[in-house]
């Protein structure tokens, strides 16, 4: 190493809340200029403690952009063999843990945003079952791209779910959400659009028009099917105004290829009781669309009632 652990690096100010904090800005010309032990440093920080997959990733310079270099993150990743990716594994801390400053401050900031660096009791109770209970089954902790959620409940029930599967299957799906974390990082720190920008992502607004109102509560995924294997990029409920708010909007995650969104109106409806939670017509509305351009904004207007729906690309 050159002895500057932060070489390679620029930073700006930006906080979502208004709050100061720095953020790191990749400098590309640094990292592709630097020797292989400073630059498997400098990437260190978009692979959790993972040396090893940084030093492959390094090998791979020179990287033409922010996309490029996420894309060597991940084909390191996947060369590891099945040891050493369990071995990977067993490095990520557990959501919630007891010592939450001992987490990298990556990790900090990806569980401080949904409150579990100090949740509430009942909240940390839960979360200590369920990760006893995941890592007795697996033999490694629960990982999740963090990123793809919009809210802790999200979180909880995606735990609850894989809790069920395979344990071949889970390997592959934490591999999974390890490579989009390491690409959301990847961006994150990149020179991305500041927030509030409408230059790429993917926005949804819902509207229940039966009742004039913004659809509150409305579960939704967004789930890029191509390029790669399946992903769901984000998952979570609309808020007050119906906006489903989540860094995809600002297009973290989102790229050239086509895309699932998955809108639970039967579970909607259900949750509120009155006629409309009896039609038992609409269970799950999906719908395929295209992301041709990633540099454009995409937003997708909703509007239902529990028989009917229009969706369609509009203006934001």
């Amino acid at each position: 190493m050159d002895g500057n652990p932060i070489r390679g690096y620029r930073f700006r100010i930006r906080s979502k809340d208004g709050t100061p904090g720095m953020t790191p800005t990749i400098d590309l010309d640094a990292i592709n200029g630097a020797d292989d032990r400073a630059a498997q440093a400098l990437l260190l920080p978009f692979i959790e403690r993972s040396p090893e997959v940084a030093a492959r990733a390094a090998r791979r310079r020179p990287f033409a952009d922010a996309p490029a270099l996420a894309a060597a993150l991940r084909a390191a990743l996947f060369e590891l063999t099945e040891a050493e990716t369990l071995e990977l594994f067993r490095g990520h801390p557990e959501l919630a843990p007891p010592a939450p400053d001992e987490m990298t401050p990556a990790s900090q900031t990806e569980q401080g945003r949904l409150g579990l660096t100090d949740p509430a009791a009942p909240v940390a109770a839960r979360l200590a079952e369920l990760n006893r209970r995941y890592r007795a089954r697996f033999g490694f902790p629960y990982i999740v791209a963090l990123h793809r959620h919009a809210d802790l409940e999200s979180v909880l029930a995606n735990f609850e779910r894989r809790l069920d599967a395979a344990r071949e299957d889970e390997i592959a799906a934490a591999r999974e959400e390890i490579a989009s974390v390491c690409r959301a990082r990847v961006l994150a720190a990149s020179e991305a659009p500041a927030a509030g920008s409408n230059a790429g992502g993917v926005s949804i607004h819902a509207v229940d028009v039966a009742s004039g109102r913004p659809a509150e509560g409305l579960e939704v995924r967004l789930i890029r099917v191509a390029p790669g294997d399946p992903a769901v990029l984000a998952e979570g409920r609309c808020g007050q105004t119906g906006l489903f708010d989540h860094p995809t909007v600002q297009g973290e995650g989102i790229e050239a290829g086509r895309y699932l969104a998955e809108f639970e109106v039967g579970a909607y409806f259900r949750a509120r009781g009155g006629e409309s939670a009896d039609a038992g017509f609409l269970e799950t509305v999906r719908y395929d669309f295209g992301v041709p351009e990633p540099a454009q904004h995409y937003h997708l207007p909703f509007k239902f009632t529990a028989w009917g729906y229009s969706l369609f690309r509009g203006g934001l």
